[in-house]
């Protein structure tokens, strides 16, 4: 869950993302640095991998939409 937390930041719009990964690393931050177990440990690595995916969210721009690719007369 903490790496889809990570993935989800760079998804956001720009001026949402920066107080969104704010609030995330203060989330899984605090309580690493409060008091440490594994536990927080791990979700704080978990964090980390899902901000490292940021190269499988990109949209190349040769890619189209799902949208796009329908048939006309077809419905969603």
């Amino acid at each position: 869950m903490a790496a889809s937390v990570g993935i989800l930041a760079y998804r956001l719009p720009y001026p949402w993302r920066r107080l969104y990964l704010a609030g995330a690393l203060a989330f899984f931050g605090v309580p690493l640095a409060t008091g440490g177990t594994f536990t927080d440990l791990g979700h704080a690595i978990a964090l980390g991998i899902g901000l490292l995916c940021r190269p499988l969210t990109r949209n190349p721009a040769g890619r189209k939409s799902v949208a796009a690719n329908r048939l006309p007369g077809q419905s969603s």
